[in-house]
């Protein structure tokens, strides 16, 4: 079936494993499919034993996103070139696409390249799925993801002392929150270099991002930013610009962006599956830290009450 797809004899394919599985419990297999030349054709995923179908419900997901977004912003999702189960579990066969690689040379052109123009994307995908929450979407999607920290061992004060000023804007209306599509794990090994083309135009966007299994429609704004950044080496004034376009995109002030990401973080915490809490905290930590740098003293004492 691949090899017809790929219009290559299937003796002539080779296939071997892209990389280490991770330690978690429901990672996915990934396989790397090469040609005689050695060159690399597609990557085939394969379902983990603990979730069979988690493959296919990842690729429904993927369509469903990539209509939501559109011609010109979805373009950046890759469709399966074929797909189907085997022994129980589901897999999907996708083109494969370059890697952004992790010498000096290669991240000084990527600050200048891949940079702007996922800022340029993530933005796009901000004002476009933006979408206001009724009495129990912020219930269930802010408020209690929020008081859910309370509930979790390890936290830094510092870290509760923000939950705390969230839950008060959000009870005074002070901050008014926002849904918005969150792919949930948006770092630079998730993005890919889009294939050249002759039908690729010149204001095409030069990446795929891949993974989307774990993205929310009615997500939280500010998460895909902080994490983006932390993998670009995106920050001090630059990124304070970008989290100061969003705060003007959903309408909030800059303190709430921290709001935004602890109730993305709390959420996250809720739903954890197979990942471990200690990585859970360590995020939470990291992203936290990265979100407050960028936040001016004066500016947290803004209508804190």
């Amino acid at each position: 079936m691949l090899s017809e797809v790929l219009k290559t004899e299937a003796d002539s394919l080779t296939v071997t494993f892209l990389h280490e599985q991770k330690e978690v419990a429901d990672d996915t297999y990934k396989l790397l499919v090469s040609d005689s030349n050695n060159k690399s054709l597609a990557v085939v995923i394969v379902s983990s034993l603990t979730d069979e179908q988690q493959v296919e419900a990842a690729m429904r997901k993927s369509a469903d996103v990539k209509q939501i977004l559109g011609k010109s912003l979805g373009q950046v999702i890759l469709e399966p070139l074929v797909y189907g189960n085997w022994q129980n579990l589901s897999w999907a066969a996708l083109p494969y696409h370059q890697p952004y690689g992790e010498n000096k040379v290669a991240k000084i052109v990527q600050r200048f390249t891949l940079r702007p123009n996922i800022l340029v994307w993530l933005k796009g995908v901000s004002k476009q799925t933006i979408s206001v929450p009724n009495a129990n979407s912020i219930e269930d999607g802010f408020r209690k993801p929020l008081m859910h920290f309370y509930q979790l061992p390890n936290i830094d004060k510092n870290i509760l002392a923000s939950v705390q000023q969230s839950l008060n804007r959000l009870e005074n209306g002070y901050w008014q929150p926002r849904h918005v599509l969150m792919h949930g794990d948006l770092w630079k090994g998730n993005i890919l270099h889009a294939q050249q083309s002759k039908d690729r135009k010149k204001d095409d966007f030069k990446f795929v991002v891949i993974d989307w299994a774990g993205s929310l429609k009615n997500g939280y704004p500010m998460f895909d930013l902080i994490r983006l950044a932390q993998s670009v080496g995106l920050h001090g004034h630059k990124l304070n610009n970008e989290i100061d376009s969003h705060c003007k995109i959903f309408n909030c002030e800059p303190i709430d962006a921290i709001s935004y990401l602890l109730a993305a973080l709390g959420w996250i915490s809720m739903n954890l599956g197979f990942f471990p809490y200690e990585r859970f905290c360590e995020m939470a930590n990291s992203c936290y830290m990265t979100m407050s740098d960028c936040i001016n003293d004066s500016t947290l004492d803004f209508k804190d009450l």
